[in-house]
């Protein structure tokens, strides 16, 4: 798994796609303080809410624009049948991939949440309160886990179609749920839209209706992750044994 997790970092460093982490991480701060410019009662909550709202938005498709460059690059080269021919579980594959993933989402979450904060101390008259920083680190934790089981959707969009435009598509759908449905009950049990719809109640902030019972919402990560991975790993291999 080591060498599988070496051989992806490889791919990626000549692929130069590491701006989408900055740009993922650093633009919903930007977007928010332009928002709040002018506003002279600003407070800590009401900054980090919107900025986390956008992040999450936003997210959507950083993620799944980086999940398909990694997914979709072994066949839009035709190195697809080299790859395969390592001495590796084909599964293995798949589960380095989402490895880089969960470090990947990490880092842009670590660097959202500097910036963020950086940006806040600029711009909100008032200190930032110890309580508030707490409960946003423990948000954003919750968060990078979301955002990990809702990935190999993009993952799957990219193997089945054997090119990066369907995943990016899916981060773009996502995006425009968030933003038409997110006065709607039901977006609550979108998967996609569940970090988005979550982490503004997590901030104790409840501008969604959302249930109280946050294990339904878990649990339909859940499923919806352990679903899709196993279809990345399966479903492929049929369709190419049909050709």
């Amino acid at each position: 798994m080591r060498t599988l997790l070496k051989v992806e970092m490889l791919k990626l460093r000549s692929a130069r796609i590491w701006w989408i982490i900055a740009a993922g991480a650093v633009l919903p701060g930007v977007i928010t303080c332009l928002s709040f410019w002018e506003e002279s009662t600003l407070v800590w909550r009401e900054y980090l809410h919107v900025a986390m709202l956008i992040f999450n938005v936003q997210s959507l498709l950083t993620f799944s624009a980086f999940a398909a460059v990694m997914s979709a690059r072994e066949y839009e080269e035709n190195t697809m049948e080299m790859t395969l021919c390592y001495p590796y579980p084909r599964h293995h594959f798949l589960i380095a991939k989402l490895m880089i993933m969960v470090v990947v989402i990490a880092v842009t979450v670590a660097i959202f949440a500097l910036f963020t904060i950086g940006f806040g101390l600029g711009l909100v008259a008032e200190p930032l309160p110890s309580a508030i920083l707490w409960l946003f680190i423990r948000v954003l934790l919750q968060l990078i886990f979301m955002h990990v089981l809702i990935i190999p959707a993009a993952f799957l969009a990219a193997m089945l179609s054997r090119m990066a435009l369907p995943s990016v598509m899916l981060g773009i759908v996502s995006m425009c749920i968030c933003m038409m449905l997110y006065n709607t009950t039901f977006i609550q049990f979108i998967p996609p839209a569940i970090p988005f719809v979550l982490s503004d109640h997590l901030l104790g902030m409840d501008v969604m209706s959302l249930l109280p019972n946050y294990t339904i919402h878990w649990s339909i990560l859940a499923a919806y992750f352990v679903l899709l991975l196993f279809a990345g790993v399966r479903m492929p291999l049929a369709l190419q044994g049909k050709e």
